[in-house]
C-alpha cells in the first residue's frame, strides 16, 4: 500500500490547490456537502483553504444544484456518502468513543479505495483506533509502513481539522467538564445511540452544530454547540449512552430546563429546552430510560430538543458520534 502522503497528495491535496478546473468542482462538492456523511471532504478541502470561507447556512443549496454534477462525480459523492455510513457504523461497534473524525482523516489520507480489498475492512479499520497506538495497530493489521514523517502529516492535517471544527468552550461547559471528570468511569461498548429511541433523529434535524445567524437578533456566525431536532413538545428523551446524571437544571434561559448525563471518559451529553425531567444528579441511566420529555423552555423558537455531546469540557459535533 502506498504511503499516506503519496496517496493523499496524489487523490486530493495537490491537485485541488493548484488545479483550477478541480477547485471549482471542489466547490461544487462542497455545496452538495451539507449532507454530514462527507463532510471530511469539507474539512480536508477547507485544509487546504479551497472554500473554507463558504458560509453553508447562506448557501441556500436546492437540489437542482446537484443536477449539475457529471455522473461520474455524482458516483464518487455517493461512493463517499457509502463509505463513511459504513465507517462511522463500524465504530460504534468495534472503537466506541473513538474520535470518528481521527477515523475519516486516516481513511481518505491513507486508506481511500481500500475498503473493496476486504469483506472485512470497515471492522479491521475501525478496530485498529479501539485502544493503544491506532498507528502502530494500522501497520500491523494491514502490513501498513509509517515513518515518522507520515505520522506527522496525518496529524498535522487532523489537528486543523479539530480546531476549524470546534466551538469556544461556555462557562456551562466548563461546569460539565469538571463534574465529567468527577465521576471517571469508562466510556461503555456499544457505542452512542438515538436521543429518540428507537425513533430516527437524522431526518428531523432543523439546525446543525457550527455557526448560524442567531434566531432572534439575526446576527451572523454565531455559535451553535449542538444539534437542534425538531419533535413536538412532550416527545420521550432518551440518554445517547448509559451513565450518570450530574446535572439537572430548571431556568428560562439559554438552554432552559436541561439535563446533563456524564458516560465516563470525559464524555457527557446535554438536553435542553425540555418541558420536563424525570431525573436527577446521582441517577444511574440506561440509554432505553426515558430521561426527559422535550419542550420549548428557556431561550427557543419553538418545541425541540437541542442535544450536545461534550468531551473534556469542549462541546463537539455531536455526528461525530452519533449512529
Amino acid at each position: 500500500m502506498a504511503g499516506p502522503a503519496a496517496v493523499f497528495a496524489a487523490k486530493a491535496a495537490v491537485m485541488v490547490a493548484t488545479d483550477k478546473r478541480l477547485r471549482k468542482i471542489a466547490l461544487w462538492v462542497i455545496m452538495i456537502a451539507l449532507c454530514l456523511l462527507i463532510m471530511p471532504i469539507i474539512i480536508i478541502l477547507g485544509a487546504f483553504q479551497v472554500g473554507s470561507q463558504l458560509d453553508f447556512n447562506t448557501l441556500g443549496i436546492t437540489g437542482s444544484m446537484t443536477a449539475n454534477l457529471s455522473p461520474e462525480l455524482r458516483a464518487q459523492v455517493d461512493h463517499i456518502n457509502s463509505v463513511m455510513d459504513s465507517l462511522k457504523s463500524a465504530a460504534g461497534e468495534n472503537a466506541p468513543g473513538a474520535d470518528f473524525l481521527l477515523i475519516q482523516i486516516v481513511y481518505l489520507c491513507a486508506f481511500y479505495g481500500a475498503e473493496g480489498q476486504s469483506s472485512t475492512f470497515y471492522d479491521d479499520f475501525t478496530g485498529c483506533f479501539a485502544e493503544g497506538d491506532a498507528f502502530a495497530n494500522l501497520a500491523e493489521v494491514f502490513g501498513w509502513s509509517l515513518s515518522a514523517q507520515d505520522v506527522s502529516d496525518i496529524m498535522s492535517l487532523y489537528a486543523k481539522a479539530a480546531s476549524s471544527s470546534q466551538l469556544p468552550p461556555t462557562s456551562i461547559h466548563g461546569t460539565v467538564g469538571d463534574l465529567t471528570a468527577e465521576y471517571g468511569g469508562s466510556l461503555s461498548a456499544g457505542g452512542f445511540s438515538s436521543p429518540l429511541g428507537a425513533r430516527d433523529y437524522k431526518s428531523l434535524i432543523s439546525s446543525g452544530y457550527g455557526s448560524r445567524d442567531d434566531p432572534f437578533t439575526g446576527e451572523k456566525n454565531t455559535p451553535h454547540t449542538g444539534i437542534d431536532i425538531a419533535v413536538p413538545a412532550g416527545t420521550d428523551v432518551y440518554p445517547v449512552m448509559e451513565g450518570k446524571v450530574i446535572l439537572s437544571v430548571t431556568g428560562n434561559s439559554g438552554y432552559g430546563n436541561y439535563v446533563v448525563v456524564a458516560h465516563g471518559g470525559g464524555y457527557a451529553s446535554l438536553y435542553g429546552h425540555l418541558s420536563q425531567i424525570l431525573v436527577q444528579p446521582g441517577n444511574m441511566v440506561t440509554r432505553d430510560m426515558v430521561i426527559a420529555k422535550s419542550g420549548n423552555s428557556g431561550k427557543s423558537t419553538g418545541p425541540h430538543l437541542h442535544l450536545e455531546i461534550i468531551i473534556d469540557g469542549q462541546p463537539v459535533d455531536p455526528m461525530r458520534y452519533l449512529p
